[in-house]
């Protein structure tokens, strides 16, 4: 799996992150954390992918790059899933 690059700096996000739970599934890895009550809603970061990945999904939807590797997800969806990438293409 590629790595992930959290680039937020701000408050306590990118630490909440950085403990975030990985969880290898066939051919992605599922990464949850959970959000505490004091953040406000609708907060979105922007991550980098330093790898492959084949696709990035969150709450079923694929996610399209913002620019390259760089990704906006929704802090409030608590889970992020990223598919292996095919290392036989």
């Amino acid at each position: 799996m590629g790595s992930l690059k959290w680039c937020n700096k701000t408050c306590k996000l990118p630490k909440i992150l950085e403990h975030a739970k990985v969880i290898e599934k066939d051919n992605r890895y599922v990464i949850q954390w959970n959000k505490l009550k004091v953040f406000p809603e609708e907060i979105v970061l922007r991550i980098e992918i330093i790898g492959k990945v084949d696709a990035i999904t969150q709450l079923g939807l694929e996610l399209k790059p913002v620019q390259p590797g760089v990704y906006q997800i929704s802090f409030d969806a608590e889970e992020l899933t990223l598919f292996k990438a095919d290392i036989n293409r």
